[in-house]
């Protein structure tokens, strides 16, 4: 099958297909903007449902639900869906979004010559959340006492075992994933029915490193788009191994994009450089499933001088499904990453607000290489961050992009795009506590 171009969708194709039947409708459709939102705001959270809409409209009645001679009356909830960008310095086009259609908002204009058309869309996480699994014994390893159980599994490489597992009890095709290994493994987990695909997913992802391994659906970085990424703790530690696949972007201001330009993209205003409370913990707590009470405090750490100097502020992570990985047992692993947090965490760190990149003509000084930014960074690219601030300050440090946010007018030799990252600070991932 073709690759999708602009905005495209694909009615016909059940939810499971890998390569859909893509048509196109911006270049019959008068698409008058799209916006995307994927990711999440920082680096200790889970990653949200990545979610988009489409606003276009319709003269013919293509997209009225109600009538049954509409060119696109068979359109319906789940429909695959994909947002394209096409580079205007190469005519190469980038898929940035895909999913499945949520939503149809047909409204027409006061004098029915026309309406507006919104197009609501979600991605694989708003699938994994809705499948509950039943109560049939097709989920998991067992069906014990009406309980779904995944089994215990001392292997490394457990997290990756358990998701493929659940994945393909749902049917997700092992062509929308890419699955990286792990380093841990899992104990016995049982679910009661009805419980989600996704908590079965986000808890073995949890037991690897809360929030630091991360679980989202590709954009560009992978062909097709919307593939369910699992990324364990290295690819946080160790970014430049090729197999995660991170891509590596530099930006600045003016000065680092003039010196530099064939290399630096130009962000757009403003830059916020902030120092506050928000992750700054001084003590920190990280306990497996099924531990005694009494060895839970054991599990607890805590620096005095930090507590001296900002209070008791405690970071949690309990009930994990860790059995074991880089230590023997799962309440030693655990102890490493309450270590950890608590390490890395004590003192504040400089962080940066929301980085703006905007558009520009690709013939012009940073033009082709901001393009190539716009229509090929996603979650969990290193950003690297030059600029010289009045005084003597400035930034030359390096960020993960947490959150990719898009505002689009298409149209044009050149759209308008501008593009919103939420970054975290490399810097906590320096030192690795399980090498």
């Amino acid at each position: 099958m073709a690759d999708p171009a602009g905005v495209s969708l694909a009615i016909g194709d059940d939810w499971a297909t890998v390569d859909p039947a893509w048509d196109r409708i911006d270049d019959a459709y008068n698409v008058q903007s799209w916006q995307i939102d994927r990711g999440r705001q920082n680096e200790m959270g889970r990653t949200d449902t990545g979610t988009a809409s489409i606003q276009l409209v319709d003269t013919l009645g293509d997209f009225d639900p109600t009538n049954t001679g509409g060119a696109y009356y068979g359109l319906a909830p789940l429909t695959h869906a994909a947002i394209c960008l096409q580079n205007p310095a190469d005519s190469t086009w980038h898929t940035l979004f895909r999913g499945y259609v949520s939503q149809i908002r047909w409204v027409p204009y006061q004098n029915e010559k026309w309406a507006n058309v919104t197009l609501d869309l979600v991605d694989a996480l708003a699938l994994f959340a809705a499948c509950e699994m039943p109560f049939d014994g097709t989920y998991g390893d067992d069906f014990i006492d009406g309980n779904i159980v995944f089994n215990e599994d001392t292997d490394t490489d457990a997290v990756r075992t358990r998701m493929i597992n659940v994945l393909t009890s749902m049917g997700w095709p092992s062509g929308l994933r890419f699955l990286h290994s792990a380093n841990v493994g899992l104990q016995q987990t049982v679910y009661a029915p009805r419980s989600t695909v996704l908590q079965v997913l986000q808890d073995a992802a949890d037991a690897e490193f809360p929030d630091i391994a991360n679980l989202f659906v590709s954009g560009p970085s992978t062909t097709p788009a919307g593939k369910l990424v699992f990324h364990g703790r290295f690819a946080r530690f160790h970014p430049d191994v090729s197999e995660y696949n991170i891509g590596h972007w530099k930006v600045g201001d003016d000065a680092a994009a003039a010196a530099d330009p064939s290399h630096v993209v130009r962000i757009s205003p403003p830059l916020e450089a902030s120092l506050d409370d928000t992750f700054l913990y001084t003590s920190a707590l990280a306990t497996p499933q099924n531990i005694d009470d009494g060895d839970i405090p054991g599990q607890y750490v805590q620096d005095a001088g930090a507590v001296g100097a900002y209070g008791l502020r405690t970071w949690s992570a309990e009930n994990l499904a860790t059995r074991n990985g880089a230590a023997t047992s799962g309440e030693q692993e655990t102890g490493l990453f309450a270590e950890y947090v608590l390490e890395n965490f004590k003192t504040p760190r400089v962080r940066v607000g929301q980085l703006t990149v905007k558009g520009r003509n690709p013939a012009t000084t940073n033009g082709a290489k901001t393009w190539q930014l716009l229509c090929g960074i996603d979650i969990s690219d290193l950003v690297h961050l030059k600029t010289t601030h009045r005084g003597g300050g400035g930034f030359d440090d390096d960020f993960f992009v947490e959150g990719i946010h898009y505002t689009a007018r298409p149209g044009g030799a050149i759209p308008v795009v501008e593009l919103t990252l939420d970054v975290s600070p490399k810097g906590y991932y320096d030192e690795n506590p399980f090498e």
